[in-house]
């Protein structure tokens, strides 16, 4: 079109390019809105405009609604008048648009009228928003157009199809005489696509054939043709298409789509979505987050809704948990954007399907089937053969991806072979409703987030929700069996790896167990098999949840048969062990699980018995009931005779031995336990219940070491537990191995960096899922800061920490700290609770049978006693520790009762035996630092 034009109807004349409108060679005033609308209304020669074209072309950065036209209409018709017909020029088609009430000459081309071939009646659209994330495939596009003459765009509804084939003509325009848009989803059904091509560059033909005309009017001219939403009109457009490229040289094709046109000659593209942030990653900032175009998009949009909006540190997650949950649609992120100023954006990422697929939400004067996410699903479903969309509904339950035996077995019935399920699916691949890629030679399919939630409720719609979700049930029932099957120790990384989706299948399944129309049967088994994945994955307090509800459930279902029980009671204790505090509740729970194995004869299920009531003993101090239950257990694996069973039952024993204070025969057991466990067995009981068999056992060794005073010795282990737990791939391991082990043990050497390096890395990472830690990150932060100076803020947390019930869970879990945590309350002035503090933890009945923490506890119960000014008290419990620690061969705790004791004595005539005593620990320490030894060289060089 010619840089200059100028257009004339009755007594005006229109200048676009100076922004004039003439009456009678006499400028008019006139609006700067109403202007651009008869400017649209000229350039289409007469001929209807719609509502959504004015829109798009008026306000193409704005969202204004239909009283906003009607406004800047009337003050155009003032201004105009009426025509020689004494009527408005601007005529109203009541539900499609306006025209313009006269024909319409071009001066700058002598008779010829505006709908001339050389230039099309239908402007090309203005886009409505900034393009982002598309530069590569507008360049690709614009490129290949030009050699290969037939493009089609293919992608989701929504995805941008038309805003890209658009920017490609705004591309190319230097390139063609001709540029016509035809978008045939304004088309009825019945329509023919040759006569709407026609129509479009402003001819008025009664004919079927239209490619001849227009071959013979553009033979000497380029032209470009975009056809829009071919899929509406699917095979007209196709034969259309085809016989255009094959006829017309000058003619170039670009059209989107739905699905392929499959027509000869066709190069498809198809359209990916914008690129999103991906999933796991932390502490993602703006300027991480902004550096894909999906957030880009979104943060553009929202700010046309909220001028103001910005994307702060807060609501970063939650942006990126959008267009991850959106799939990168434009549409749907454009929809979502537009919300965020009423919701706030971690509310609409908290509520997303609810609203995104519930809500009108598109550009007022968008067309029908882009105003929600909704009409565009609505749409598109209505385009697909019955079985098509019976096979859609159905494959709604998957959750993520799916294999093609997956979709037969869950989206097939009895009265559907496999072939027409087959090219079910193929179809919807091609209609991008089911996505596709290949991973290790087999093909995996998935629904987008929009496409399922909208089948779920057609799903239901239909009556066949139980149905399909049964079906799904028992399919994830039969891969929970085969993962068991499949798990391999020494693997576990790439079982990780290859079960990660059938995690989320589990939970849609779990989900559908609890309403009524699943038998409470299948809800027990399902979460018998599926604890095994939960606990993997370190998932405890989700299978905790799920497990207690279906025990409210079962418990008023009828005929719950003992077998059921113990299952189900299995599943609940092994969740139990991680997320609630060794209580009566859970005690009882195993012992009912043992009883109800030892009736059935169950071996597997008896060993998870007996080692969790060995752990809840262990936890009481019962170390006599601890040893029974160990030794039960290493029967059993005797008689199974896995490796890795008696490796576990090895652990067992290293543990009851250590706890005992019979560090030698504990060091023994831990180097059995590493030694059967050097070639785990498949299938074994570490499948069932353990953390890391060799983290845990290496933990267990750094104790040791530290106690028998091998500091060095003692880092190394605890460090290659680390390293253990981590190529197990198991996040509950790996945060036991920080927290238990190296965060204890830098607080045991006094090392305030280490200790907070740690407890940083525990609190950043992933490892801590599953693990109630969060009052025992705090008191052991508490002694870092003590280690620093901080006594007074140390013990204010240490106070704090201790007033709550869940204060004795953690005196349970690191009794070793309770001394340390009763010297800085005693430092810090907080005698009472120092005293409560001890008094709380003390465990033993005499000194010649306390376990082996107790030195600590006596040492420190001995230094409160100072406070109180007994010092004969003291120098007892001094006496009495240090003679149980030399009998543990307790060298470290041994190292504080001698340092303590000889402050004590200092200036008296104990004073010569105390710092002797003080100097034979010292020399039997072996390599290595800490705060104690150098507070030993102190008082030795004083």
């Amino acid at each position: 079109m010619a840089a200059d034009i100028k257009l004339e109807f009755e007594r005006f004349r229109l200048l676009p390019t100076q922004r004039q409108l003439l009456e009678d060679g006499v400028a008019v005033r006139i609006g700067s809105r109403a202007f651009d609308i008869l400017n649209v209304l000229a350039l289409a020669g007469g001929e209807l405009v719609t509502t959504r074209d004015l829109f798009d072309q008026v306000w193409p950065e704005s969202t204004v609604d239909q009283n906003t036209l009607r406004v800047h209409v009337a003050a155009l018709r003032a201004v105009l008048g009426h025509n020689s017909a004494g009527k408005s020029f601007v005529i109203n088609i009541a539900g499609r648009g306006y025209q313009l009430g006269a024909e319409v000459r071009r001066l700058d081309a002598p008779d010829s009228r505006v709908m001339d071939a050389r230039s099309p009646i239908r402007p090309i659209p203005i886009r409505v928003s900034q393009i982002l994330g598309r530069d590569d495939t507008i360049s690709l596009l614009a490129s290949e157009l030009g050699t290969r003459q037939f493009i089609t765009v293919v992608g989701f509804g929504g995805i941008g199809k038309t805003t890209v084939a658009l920017a490609v003509a705004e591309r190319c325009k230097d390139l063609y005489d001709n540029i016509a848009f035809v978008d045939l989803g304004l088309l009825p059904p019945s329509s023919h696509v040759g006569q709407a091509v026609a129509l479009a560059v402003g001819l008025t033909m009664d004919v079927d054939d239209t490619v001849p005309v227009l071959t013979a009017l553009f033979e000497h001219t380029k032209t470009l043709i975009i056809l829009d939403n071919c899929e509406h009109l699917i095979s007209s457009a196709a034969l259309f298409s085809e016989t255009l490229f094959r006829s017309a040289p000058n003619i170039a094709l670009l059209c989107t789509s739905r699905e392929p046109l499959r027509a000869s000659g066709e190069w498809v593209y198809r359209l990916k979505p914008l690129r999103v942030p991906p999933a796991g990653r932390e502490s993602e900032t703006a300027e991480s987050a902004m550096s894909h175009s999906a957030v880009q998009f979104f943060v553009h949009r929202a700010k046309s809704a909220n001028i103001d909006f910005a994307l702060g540190e807060t609501d970063i997650e939650a942006v990126c948990e959008i267009c991850r949950k959106l799939d990168g649609i434009p549409l749907a992120i454009e929809l979502a954007a537009s919300w965020s100023d009423m919701y706030g954006v971690r509310a609409l990422a908290a509520n997303l399907n609810e609203i995104i697929l519930s809500q009108g939400l598109g550009r007022r004067g968008a067309a029908d089937r882009h105003t929600s996410l909704r009409a565009t699903m609505k749409w598109s479903y209505g385009l697909l053969a019955l079985p098509e969309q019976r096979l859609l509904r159905r494959l709604s339950v998957f959750a993520g991806e799916f294999s093609l035996e997956a979709a037969m077995v869950v989206g097939g019935d009895a009265e559907e072979s496999e072939d027409r399920l087959r090219y079910a699916l193929a179809e919807l691949v091609q209609k991008n409703l089911v996505n596709m890629r290949s991973s290790n030679d087999q093909a995996l399919y998935h629904l987008l987030e929009a496409p399922r939630a909208f089948a779920r409720e057609t799903l239901s719609a239909a009556g066949e929700l139980d149905t399909v979700r049964r079906q799904h049930l028992l399919w994830v029932l039969d891969q929970l069996n085969q993962a068991k099957a499949a798990y391999r120790p020494a693997a576990r990384r790439q079982w990780l790896r290859d079960h990660v989706t059938l995690l989320d299948e589990t939970r849609g399944a779990a989900f559908w167990s609890l309403t009524e129309g699943c038998a409470p049967d299948l809800a027990i088994e399902l979460g018998f098999r599926a604890v095994v994945l939960w606990f993997h994955f370190s998932r405890n307090f989700e299978a905790r949840e799920f497990l207690e509800a279906v025990q409210a459930r079962s418990a008023t279902a009828p005929g719950r048969s003992d077998l059921e029980d113990m299952r189900l009671r299995t599943a609940l204790g092994v969740s139990l062990m991680f997320t609630r505090a060794p209580n009566a509740e859970v005690v009882s729970n195993w012992q009912v699980v043992l009883r109800l194995a030892d009736a059935n004869g169950d071996s597997r299920v008896q060993m998870m018995a007996q080692c969790g009531l060995w752990l809840m003993a262990s936890f009481r101090t019962d170390f006599g009931a601890a040893g029974l239950h160990a030794r039960a257990f290493a029967a059993l694996a005797q008689a199974e005779g896995s490796r890795d069973d008696i490796a576990t039952a090895a652990r067992l024993e290293a543990g009851i031995q250590f706890s005992l204070g019979e560090l030698d025969r504990a060091r023994e057991a831990c180097n059995q336990a590493l030694t059967a466990s050097a070639e785990p067995d498949a299938g074994s009981g570490a499948v069932f219940f353990h953390f890391d068999l060799r983290s845990q056992i290496l933990g267990r060794l750094s104790k040791i070491d530290w106690l028998q005073g091998r500091f060095d010795d003692a880092l190394a282990n605890a460090q290659l537990g680390i390293d253990a737990a981590q190529q197990s791939g198991h996040d509950l391991s790996v945060g036991f191995a920080i927290l238990d082990g190296l965060a204890q043990l830098a607080i045991w050497l006094g090392d305030a960096p280490l200790t907070q390096k740690a407890l940083d890395r525990f609190i950043t990472m992933p490892e801590g899922r599953g693990l109630r830690a969060s009052e025992a990150v705090d008191v052991m932060g508490a002694a870092a800061l003590a280690q620093q100076g901080e006594i007074t803020q140390a013990a204010d947390i240490v106070a704090r920490v201790f007033s709550q019930p869940s204060g004795l869970v953690i005196l349970g879990r690191f009794p070793s700290l309770t001394g340390r945590f009763a010297d800085i309350l005693g430092e810090a002035g907080q005698f009472d609770e120092a005293v409560k503090l001890v008094g709380a933890a003390t465990r033993w009945e005499d000194t010649e049978r306390g376990d082996v923490m107790s030195p600590e506890l006596m040492r420190a119960r001995g230094r409160l006693l100072v406070v109180s000014g007994d010092t004969a008290g003291a120098a007892a419990c001094y006496r009495d520790a240090s003679r149980l620690a030399e009998r543990h061969g307790s060298v470290a705790w041994q190292l504080r009762i001698a340092i303590d004791h000889l402050t004590l004595v200092r200036g008296t005539a104990e004073e010569t035996l105390a710092r002797r005593d003080l100097e034979s620990v010292v020399s039997r320490l072996g390599p290595g630092d800490s705060s104690d030894l150098r507070r030993a060289a102190q008082l030795l060089a004083a």
